[in-house]
């Protein structure tokens, strides 16, 4: 009989898959028809927003690839997460605008919203230690971990007198709209990410 934990796999697992067929399939909409999603979603219609719908394409295929090829990893349903909200700030952005058709754009915000909220959830899933997995085997776990109240303050005050310059740690700094681009650089560790801070 199997066990809670892996049922919750398993039904995170075939989330999992799901999101990542949507996800092609969006992609491949956003590559096929960029005009007609503009004008379904509510945006204006333009060169610059057909690119834009494009580049979300590619960016989805990647993800689905990703997901289906690693189904029960939760990398690249992070990565969804991230891109989510930087849809969602594009769209945010945009009901703003007098020339938006707000009643679309709010639509296409809510099932936004509603995809976030599944690929959060798949991927919280999926991110958990199976720990009821390793119980009644001859296993021994070791772990520790640092006292950071005991040595944050004396750190600060050498950092603070030039003693230590942790600064090599960030190797990327990038603006906040490109979010879902640092993520990947972190999560894949591309580029030797180690650290990448992200500013408005």
């Amino acid at each position: 009989m199997a066990s809670s934990t892996q049922q919750t796999t398993a039904s995170a697992e075939r989330l999992a898959r799901g999101l990542g067929w949507l996800s092609v399939g969006l992609g491949a909409l956003h590559l096929a028809a960029p005009r007609a999603l503009v004008r379904v979603i509510g945006l204006r219609s333009n060169p610059r927003s057909h690119k834009v719908m494009r580049a979300i394409g590619l960016r989805e295929l990647t993800a689905g690839i990703g997901i289906l090829g690693r189904p029960r990893a939760a990398g690249w349903l992070w990565a969804r997460v991230g891109y989510d909200l930087s849809d969602l700030a594009i769209l945010g952005s945009t009901l703003a605008s007098r020339r938006a058709e707000r009643g679309r754009v709010a639509a296409a915000t809510a099932a936004l919203l509603g995809v976030t909220a599944l690929d959060a959830v798949a991927a919280r899933q999926l991110d958990k230690f199976p720990i009821g997995a390793i119980m009644n085997r001859p296993l021994t776990l070791r772990s520790g971990q640092c006292h950071v109240q005991r040595y944050m303050r004396p750190l600060l005050e050498r950092i603070q007198r030039g003693e230590i310059d942790p600064s090599f740690v960030i190797t990327h700094r990038i603006p906040l709209d490109e979010a879902p681009r640092g993520f990947d650089l972190f999560v894949n560790k591309q580029d030797e990410c180690m650290k990448v801070v992200m500013a408005a």
